[in-house]
């Protein structure tokens, strides 16, 4: 299992682009501690796992994917609108991975699966990558 420092530095030199995140999604905010386990109907194997810590935001992709953002990050990333929905705002810089299947650890300190043709995602300072499945980022990332 890759690093998140391996991972950095494997892809430091890779071409990246900016992508502007689209769309409304569900949230809710945690009340207890709880486990959040990322997973597609498409796929046999979780994408990851993560915890939720009360006052973390529980987020919904459009595919029924939960993911876990700090408050901090989901404030950063999207705008309530509601109790419940949020607009996204956030920006990314992404490069489609070639290659090999792989798991490395995600910046939430838990293994993330990646395979060719999903996205490799960087905060714009390119301190945390992490793993969008092909098939998603299109309907929520537009080049900017």
């Amino acid at each position: 299992m890759y690093t998140q420092e391996q991972m950095l530095a494997m892809f430091a030199n890779t071409p990246k682009f900016y992508y502007q995140k689209f769309g409304e999604f569900t949230y809710g905010v945690a009340a207890t501690t709880q486990k959040v386990v990322t997973e597609f109907a498409t796929e046999d194997k979780p994408e990851t796992i993560n915890t939720a810590n009360p006052g973390d935001v529980i987020l919904t992709g459009l595919a029924g994917e939960k993911y876990v953002l700090s408050y901090q990050k989901f404030t950063d990333r999207y705008t309530p609108i509601s109790t419940t929905k949020a607009q996204a705002k956030g920006t990314i810089l992404a490069c489609q991975y070639q290659g090999e299947d792989l798991v490395f650890l995600a910046p939430w300190k838990q293994p993330m699966n990646i395979v060719s043709g999903d996205w490799l995602a960087f905060n714009p300072d390119q301190s945390e990558v992490y793993r969008i499945k092909e098939s998603e980022f299109y309907k929520t990332y537009k080049l900017s």
